[in-house]
C-alpha cells in the first residue's frame, strides 16, 4: 500500500519528503530544510492573508473578488483548507445560478447569470464549462 501511494504521489526514490505539498527529493542539510520550511511558511502566511481578505469580500457579497483571493491563496499553498472550502462555497452559488438559468425564460437575465458563473468558477471546472457552453448556445 505504501509503495502504491508513493507512486501515486510521484515518488521515484528515497529519501522523498513533502513539505506543504512541495516534493523535496534527495538528502538535504538541516540548513536546506530550514530554508525550504521557511519558504513554505511564508507561502502559508500569504495564503492566510488572502483567505481573510477573500472572506471579508465574500460576506459583503463581492463573490468575484473573493474568488480571486481564494484562488491565489490555493495557488500559493495548494492545501490551504479554508480557501479550498471558500472556493467550494462559490461553486455552490454557481450551481444555484445555473439552476436558475435553466428556469429563466429571459435571455438577458440568463446571460448575466452565466457570465457570473464563469467569474466564480475555476477555468476548466465542470461548472465553468457548463456556463461557457450556455453562453455560446444562448447569449452570443
Amino acid at each position: 500500500a505504501d509503495v502504491a501511494e508513493g507512486k501515486r504521489l510521484g515518488v521515484e526514490g528515497v529519501p522523498t519528503f513533502f513539505i506543504n505539498g512541495r516534493k523535496v527529493t534527495g538528502a538535504r542539510t538541516k540548513e536546506e530544510f530550514k530554508a525550504i520550511i521557511d519558504e513554505e511558511l511564508a507561502r502559508v502566511r500569504d495564503a492566510e492573508d488572502l483567505y481573510r481578505a477573500g472572506y471579508h469580500l465574500f460576506i459583503r457579497g463581492n463573490y468575484e473578488e473573493a474568488f480571486t483571493d481564494w484562488a491565489l491563496a490555493v495557488e500559493r499553498s495548494p492545501n490551504h483548507e479554508d480557501s479550498l472550502q471558500g472556493l467550494m462555497r462559490l461553486e455552490n452559488i454557481a450551481e444555484r445560478l445555473l439552476r436558475e438559468v435553466e428556469r429563466d425564460a429571459d435571455t438577458t437575465s440568463a446571460c448575466r447569470r452565466l457570465e457570473e458563473v464563469t467569474r466564480l468558477t475555476r477555468a476548466k471546472s465542470p461548472l465553468h464549462e457548463r456556463a461557457q457552453g450556455g453562453l455560446r448556445a444562448r447569449c452570443r
